[in-house]
């Protein structure tokens, strides 16, 4: 036998550090783990990090909720409106249509909130009479209300309509 002395070798010796990927097991082991790689990736891939508003969002604390949740389906005269903290006031328009004070409930006579809830109904002779078929969008511009409008911050939310 050739070689070094008093070792004796079972089988080929690898002529390359590759050689060991000309083996079965070792090419089944690594496709394995390249598929489950390759499937853990497209899972990641599909998976939606957007909040889902069903406590609403959380990237302010001032809003409590808002209803219809972002994305939903609603019937043409559902209520749409937003729930803020104690402490904050809003004014809301609708697919770019402000709607006046008097037309969004939870506000009393002097403009204030009665429970930080704002929203509005569509209904004949309001401002919008029925949500539009397809998508309508909800702007709500709030405020600390011992700061006043001049500090306001806006937020969108969509849904569509049947």
């Amino acid at each position: 036998m050739g070689g070094v002395a008093g070792v004796r070798h079972h089988g080929r010796v690898a002529g390359t550090p590759f050689a060991i990927l000309e083996r079965d097991t070792p090419r089944r082991i690594l496709f394995g783990l390249l598929l489950l790689g390759a499937a853990g990736l497209m899972w990641w891939a599909t998976q939606d990090t957007r909040p889902s508003g069903k406590s609403g969002p959380t990237r302010d604390p001032a809003i409590e909720a808002i209803f219809p949740t972002d994305g939903s389906d609603i019937l043409r005269q559902a209520e749409a409106g937003i729930d803020l903290a104690e402490g904050y006031r809003a004014s809301l328009s609708a697919n770019g249509v402000a709607i006046p004070a008097d037309q969004i409930t939870g506000v009393d006579q002097d403009g204030q909130p009665s429970l930080a809830r704002y929203s509005f109904s569509p209904a004949d002779g309001k401002v919008i009479e029925t949500w539009r078929t397809g998508q309508n969008c909800m702007t709500a511009t709030y405020w600390p209300a011992d700061s006043g409008p001049g500090l306001s911050t806006t937020y969108t939310w969509c849904w569509t309509a049947a």
